[in-house]
């Protein structure tokens, strides 16, 4: 038999053959409690001794590490070594239990911790991480896993993101040895971890994958994505390799799918940043425009061709941000200074109603859509009359003229009884930031 460690401690209970499938149970599992523990030792071995005497027993070897918090684990060097004896020794129909078993104790594991601070945002995390990582490895299960690692991957600040990349890439290996093939959403992760790690072979390598596997409407974004990464790497490799418009022959992901996922990303964003700065508006001294600027028109500049196509889109997402929230009544006040300024712009008494604009612009798009966009632009992005100029490349004393004439038709419709009902006046504001146009103007 090998020295290796693992088939050392297999060697050991060569005899004892229930300690030994025990042993196998629980290195299956990436993080144990003693219940769960029970409950697998109880499925691969039935024996006359109970599974806690097993279980006790296994966790007594040298190899298992004990957290501080009760939880614990079979050291890697060992579980790494005894993964293949597991599928040797164990029925495959026991196997898909015992998978079952641990991702709906992670499952639970996760659902039970509600606090948001760190330490429990990142238990939570490891917690989602193993239950998606069984789930992956049970027959039929396998796509419903990796789009679980996926939309965790999402859902994660930046810097989480990083550790659950490069933990699903630990875990990739074994994952490609029983799978035969990874779905493209775990290549994807590949991706983004050679990314951290600076290898820009395998970063190409794993993003080539995920564009030559097809398009996917599941996992789009993360198709544009990689197809985005891919071309920024051809053109460090060679500054003169212009970058197609569809980024390879056999995937179907041109730079449009690129911008939108880029753009619902930057939505996304922006309605937490909302949220955020209504719970603690002193704490937040960034703004929305310089942080939707940091995070996605400098590392992604073929979202946008240039800056002012950039404020158009800011325009449009505020937009879409006052509706929504005006539609699900999330906040209930104005900044007053704020409130103040857009009622002296259309030189109304009562507030302006985010739904009743809306339905406004519509109208008015449908009339002269360059006349709604320079209203989207003066009154969502904030920008001035000349930075307007600049950004439609239009005179200033025409958008000065297309400005007071959008104005005077928003006045109108805003004044007509059938386009704000009572009840919509009376109805739900939402609340914004000031310095947001202090931003945008300078």
């Amino acid at each position: 038999m090998s020295s290796s460690i693992a088939e050392r401690y297999l060697e050991l209970f060569q005899k004892d053959h229930p300690i030994r499938l025990a042993l196998l149970a629980c290195s299956a599992a990436l993080q144990l409690d003693d219940e769960t523990a029970c409950e697998a030792v109880d499925l691969v071995a039935p024996t006359n001794d109970s599974s806690y005497t097993l279980m006790r027993r296994v966790k007594k070897l040298g190899c298992v590490w004990k957290e501080w918090d009760g939880f614990w684990y079979v050291a890697e060097d060992v579980r790494r070594g005894l993964l293949d004896w597991i599928y040797r020794e164990i029925p495959e129909p026991t196997i898909v239990k015992l998978r079952q078993l641990f991702a709906n104790a992670a499952a639970s594991r996760a659902a039970q911790i509600t606090s948001n601070d760190q330490a429990a945002a990142h238990e939570r995390m490891v917690a989602q991480l193993e239950a998606a990582y069984h789930r992956v490895l049970i027959p039929g299960q396998t796509a419903n896993g990796a789009s679980e690692l996926i939309e965790l991957w999402r859902q994660l600040p930046s810097s989480d993101r990083e550790a659950l990349a490069l933990s699903v890439d630990y875990l990739a290996d074994e994952l490609d040895q029983r799978l035969g093939r990874l779905p493209d959403a775990i290549v994807f992760l590949r991706g983004i971890a050679a990314g951290e790690r600076g290898d820009t072979e395998a970063q190409e390598r794993y993003f080539d994958l995920v564009c030559k596997s097809g398009y996917s409407s599941q996992h789009a974004d993360i198709h544009a994505i990689a197809a985005q990464f891919l071309g920024q790497l051809f053109q460090q490799r060679d500054p003169q390799i212009q970058v197609p418009e569809t980024w390879t022959e056999d995937a179907a992901v041109t730079i449009e799918d690129l911008r939108a996922s880029i753009h619902q990303q930057a939505y996304d964003f922006a309605v937490t940043y909302y949220r955020r700065r209504r719970t603690a508006p002193t704490t937040d001294t960034s703004t929305l425009t310089d942080e939707l600027y940091m995070k996605f028109f400098e590392p992604h500049p073929t979202a946008w061709p240039n800056l002012a196509e950039f404020y158009v889109y800011v325009a449009q997402l505020i937009r879409r941000i006052l509706v929504r929230s005006a539609r699900t009544q999330y906040s209930t006040k104005f900044d007053s200074e704020l409130s103040r300024r857009w009622n002296n712009e259309l030189g109304l008494h009562s507030v302006v109603n985010w739904l009743a604009l809306d339905k406004a612009l519509s109208i008015l798009r449908e009339y002269d859509p360059d006349q709604a966009r320079i209203v989207d632009l003066r009154f969502y992005a904030g920008l001035t009359i000349e930075k307007i100029a600049d950004v439609m490349e239009l005179r200033r004393d025409n958008v000065e003229r297309e400005w007071r004439t959008g104005r005077a038709f928003l006045k109108l419709e805003l004044t007509r009884e059938d386009i704000v009902p009572q009840e919509i006046i009376a109805g739900s504001q939402m609340n914004s930031t000031g310095s947001f146009f202090r931003h945008v103007n300078r």
